[in-house]
């Protein structure tokens, strides 16, 4: 739908600026958009923090520039872009919205917004990319602080349990799927691991309190695992929620809206996995304790001690894991019908049956190895 014969009109609350090199800078964290602003457009911006009649932005708009037409194009591509927003829209209730739920502050909630609104390349770039990474930082060993020739002490050799031992030597990235259905034990098994509980510990003046496998900050259990089933023995394809307290998969849809490779950042692997795991964070979960950006580091923590465990209960299983945070995040959201602001897509672990290969690498770098020898040698 196009833009509204003289519809209200004003600033979004949620952007940034940076002065460089004698102008302005503006960013829109919400959908990643970053332009230069004239004087002209940076007067306007500031003004019209109150909903104003769109003509009346044209008009001054007409009068810094010089041109209607022109006035008429750069006012469509604020309000595209976001810098300006049309009363009643999407996007005026979508920032609304996430206003309303956000707990953590400032910072964080730009970051969380631009962290929503990547954008990811293909197959063939990410390897010119990996080859050049490879080139210029393969014999990278130094942390700033530290000098070059320090005194170092050697520690003796690792020794665990061989349990543990067994898994964290099998654990490795891979995403070199088969078409093979993992059976629901073992995907129960995953989960169970990744956010289940083991017991339960009684407490003053609270209910038992819930002790699951990956630590979380005042033992809140801030995060949730929900399930795209793409391959499961028994299981229909679809969207799940694990409920740890029943240990059970609730059905959230038997649709996915958009295919797996689109929501993991167009990794085409995604689409032959098994099961793709997302890790959310429940935001009213967390922030009655943690209110400040403290509360959604401890969520990000928490991403990552529920991704190590999903990775090591997978290797245990004979499976191939693989993290991700590649992801479309407004396109996950609504595949997996969150609440924007509310809960937030935090991280993703795929896991399914693989080939032969020793490692991802080395299938990654069987099917790229020209581009790989060509960017590491430009």
């Amino acid at each position: 739908m196009g833009r509204r014969m003289n519809a209200r009109v004003r600033t979004a609350h949620r952007l940034t600026f940076r002065f460089r090199d004698g102008s302005v800078v503006g960013a829109n964290p919400s959908n990643g958009a970053v332009r230069r602003i004239p004087q002209p457009i940076w007067n306007i911006l500031r003004q019209s923090t109150e909903w104003t009649e769109s003509d009346r932005i044209r008009r001054q708009l007409d009068d810094g520039v010089g041109d209607n037409q022109r006035a008429a194009e750069i006012l469509k591509a604020l309000v595209s872009d976001g810098f300006l927003l049309e009363e009643g829209s999407e996007a005026e209730r979508a920032e609304a919205t996430f206003s309303s739920n956000w707990p953590f502050g400032e910072t964080t909630a730009d970051h969380h917004l631009v962290t929503r609104s990547l954008r990811f390349s293909d197959d063939r770039t990410e390897a010119m990319d990996f080859g050049r990474a490879l080139r210029d930082h393969a014999g990278d060993d130094l942390a700033p602080g530290v000098p070059e020739g320090a005194t170092a002490v050697g520690l003796p050799a690792g020794s665990l349990g061989s349990g543990l031992t067994s898994s964290l030597e099998r654990r490795r990235s891979r995403r070199d799927f088969i078409q093979e259905a993992v059976s629901l034990q073992d995907l129960s098994s995953v989960l169970w691991a990744t956010a289940g509980i083991q017991s339960y510990r009684e407490a003053p003046m609270r209910p038992p309190l819930p002790l699951s496998f990956a630590p979380s900050a005042g033992g809140l259990n801030g995060a949730d695992c929900y399930v795209i089933v793409q391959n499961v023995e028994g299981m229909s394809q679809g969207v799940y929620r694990y409920r740890p307290t029943s240990n059970a998969l609730e059905v959230v849809s038997v649709n996915v809206r958009t295919n797996a490779m689109r929501l993991l950042g167009n990794q085409r692997w995604a689409d032959t996995a098994a099961a793709i795991i997302v890790i959310v964070g429940a935001v009213a979960r967390t922030a009655w304790k943690y209110n400040a950006a403290s509360g959604f580091n401890a969520l990000l923590l928490q991403a990552g001690h529920m991704s190590q465990n999903a990775l090591l209960a997978a290797a245990d299983k004979g499976l191939g894991a693989v993290p991700s945070n590649a992801i479309h995040a407004a396109e996950m959201e609504a595949a997996l019908n969150l609440s924007a602001g509310e809960q937030i897509v935090l991280t993703s672990v795929s896991i399914g049956h693989i080939n032969g290969a020793t490692s991802s690498y080395q299938e990654y770098g069987d099917q790229h190895l020209d581009l790989l020898q060509k960017a590491a040698t430009k």
